[in-house]
């Protein structure tokens, strides 16, 4: 009689035990990467003007040699170009290709940006070497132009546009690089 009591005693307490078991985060169903990635979002990062401007830079050069990479095998005609939307996803940029034959007619986001595209225009009738630049396109400065020269058989065939936001571009700063720098 006592052996069964403490059996049914025990069962009990192993049905309540299982019957309280709390659903981890991710057994929920929300997506445990976006939290961290928000989280980290959320942190205070202090950069300074000339660090964002050096990031943008090197982040710039970077897509557009793999973006010229991509080109070169790919061709003009392309329709996709899978890389180089791979790259403006995980950077958070928008990248287009200007060709030579479009920069009459392409609609520039502001009037520096047109001075910038001017003057490209003006540097590939003269046959002068085409810098890569970066350039901040408004007065609060809240948005940037990275550009740089796009070769096709040793031709220019346009320009590289990215477009970065300093919000996007703070996000994705490794702190931990940055302090390193410092």
């Amino acid at each position: 009689m006592l052996h069964t009591k403490i059996l049914f005693l025990v069962l009990i307490l192993l049905n309540a035990v299982s019957a309280c078991k709390v659903p981890s985060i991710k057994d929920a169903g929300y997506d445990t990467k976006a939290i961290k990635t928000e989280i980290e979002d959320r942190k205070i990062k202090r950069v300074k003007e000339g660090e964002l401007f050096a990031w943008m830079q090197e982040k710039g050069g970077i897509i557009t040699d793999i973006s010229q990479k991509e080109l070169n095998k790919l061709s003009l005609t392309a329709t996709k170009y899978p890389l180089r939307d791979s790259l403006a996803e995980a950077y958070n940029v928008s990248i287009d290709l200007i060709q030579t034959k479009d920069l009459a007619t392409f609609k520039p986001f502001n009037d520096k940006e047109k001075e910038v595209l001017d003057m490209f225009a003006y540097n590939l009738q003269q046959n002068v070497a085409i810098p890569k630049n970066l350039q901040k396109l408004e007065k609060a400065a809240n948005n940037f132009v990275f550009n740089a020269p796009a070769i096709l058989n040793n031709k220019n065939v346009g320009l590289w546009r990215i477009i970065f936001t300093r919000k996007n571009a703070i996000r994705k700063i490794n702190m931990k690089q940055l302090l390193e720098k410092r």
